[in-house]
């Protein structure tokens, strides 16, 4: 004696459907870039370098033009860090409200927003996911810091001047918030 096959009965409206959806089965959709160890390495090593930087520049209250060389080391490999995770998933994007485990509390958005000068749109730069946008958003603050560093002239940077360095090291942090997670598969 043989058993009838089930027979699955799909309405007509549902068909098209599943035809469509036969071939992407076994297919994935990438969200976010996967975790990029060379982000994870570079900043980690830029946030240490800058740390180290601004408490020796702090004590001797060198000049922009003394410590030239460090922001020439620096900001070809924060552009290249930037091209990289662009590259890496052009199409990308990044939720305004993140706000990376509180470390920018207003979103990336409105950060990169309030660290661009005015008449210029912060959105017409803004491209590939959260990692690309924030390390652009580092990018900018770095310079910004350095153009705050040249304009100093003689007073060089003054230890109390703490605001202009969270800024670096908040969007720095708020990179590795991100490349950890992707590592830790959050």
């Amino acid at each position: 004696m043989t058993r009838p096959r089930a027979r699955l009965i799909v309405p007509q409206r549902h068909a098209l459907s599943l035809l469509l959806l036969a071939p992407l089965t076994g297919c994935s959709v990438r969200l976010i870039q996967p975790y990029d160890d060379a982000i994870e390495k570079t900043v980690s090593d830029f946030y240490e370098d800058f740390v180290r930087f601004t408490a020796v520049t702090g004590r001797t209250r060198g000049t922009y033009a003394d410590h030239r060389d460090f922001y020439d080391k620096w900001q070809p490999k924060l552009t290249t860090l930037t091209a990289r995770a662009v590259t890496a998933n052009p199409s990308g994007r990044c939720p305004s409200s993140e706000t990376f485990g509180g470390l920018l509390p207003q979103g990336v958005t409105a950060a990169r927003s309030a660290a661009t000068p005015a008449g210029v749109s912060a959105d017409s730069a803004a491209a590939g996911d959260c990692t690309a946008q924030l390390l652009q958003l580092l990018e900018d603050q770095f310079a910004d810091f350095a153009k705050f560093h040249e304009a100093q002239g003689a007073l060089g940077l003054p230890p109390h001047a703490r605001a202009p360095t969270e800024l670096v090291l908040t969007s720095a942090r708020a990179v590795l918030y991100v490349e950890l997670a992707k590592k830790q598969g959050k």
